[in-house]
């Protein structure tokens, strides 16, 4: 299966890697470049998931490539116990 994922924070780190470590094609979207460039290096996962997982810094190949793309980005509350959807919409 060819799986997306939006956001390598402590959630879609681990689920890339574990998906990966199946034999799942992982491609994965971060706005921190020195993650998406370790992960590209082969430097940010287990071995066993070297080869399977790419990223970026930007998702415009992920979703069509992708038959499931999850978004794991951080949705804080506020005082008011208000979710904050900033990440997911940017």
């Amino acid at each position: 299966m060819d799986l997306g994922v939006y956001g390598l924070g402590a959630v879609g780190s681990t689920l890339a890697e574990h998906a990966a470590t199946r034999g799942h094609r992982v491609r994965c979207v971060d706005v921190d470049e020195s993650v998406v460039s370790r992960v590209n290096e082969g430097a940010y996962f287990e071995a066993d998931a070297e080869g399977t997982i790419t990223a970026a810094t930007t998702g415009e190949t992920v979703v069509p490539q992708s038959e499931v793309v999850v978004v794991a980005v951080p949705t804080p509350l506020d005082t008011n116990y208000a979710e904050d959807l900033s990440a997911v919409e940017a």
